[in-house]
């Protein structure tokens, strides 16, 4: 995949990791349609670069969701919500590869990430810019789903023994 001269649509582009790609896909000169909740985050993110352009949308919403249109692996014990909404992401950009035949789309599969949302949260984590280096290093060679970091080593295990996958997911001594 070249890293110049696409069109990009980053969810969440307003902070942590997605801010991050919003503006490390500028510094290669790419068009970004940077999608957010947050209005005031948006209307900052679009003064940084003239190639930055907004659309608000809470992609949880389905009417939202239904107006963005046209423009995972193993759950966390304590974490229901959020990983029943990772993996219906996960279902979501399979689905658009298979109807989308012009359009390229990347999945980001992460580890814990030094962020506001993860503050007080776990140990071991990576920063937004490692994220973004280990993606940028998958988008060159096409690959669409990017299991970051410590990620891969999960599938792998996950593969290999479904059962230890889940204890250490459950935060079970293997």
């Amino acid at each position: 995949m070249k890293l110049l001269n696409n069109k990009i649509l980053i969810t969440d582009a307003t902070s942590g990791i997605g801010r991050e790609l919003a503006e490390r896909f500028c510094q290669l000169d790419n068009q970004i349609i940077a999608v957010g909740r947050n209005e005031i985050r948006l209307e900052e993110l679009v003064k940084l670069d003239k190639r930055i352009t907004s659309f608000k949308c809470d992609i949880s919403s389905q009417s939202e969701l239904d107006r963005l249109v046209g423009l995972t692996i193993v759950p966390k014990a304590k974490l229901a919500v959020y990983c029943g909404t990772k993996a219906a992401i996960h279902i979501f950009s399979k689905s658009l590869r298979y109807q989308l035949d012009k359009i390229k789309v990347f999945e980001i599969i992460p580890t814990l990430v030094a962020i506001e949302m993860t503050k007080g949260k776990g140990k071991g984590k990576i920063s937004p810019q490692r994220l973004v280096d280990e993606f940028i290093k998958a988008y060159k060679n096409n690959r669409y789903e990017v299991n970051i970091h410590k990620v891969k080593l999960l599938r792998i295990i996950n593969r290999i023994s479904p059962k230890i996958a889940y204890r250490i997911m459950k935060g079970v001594t293997v």
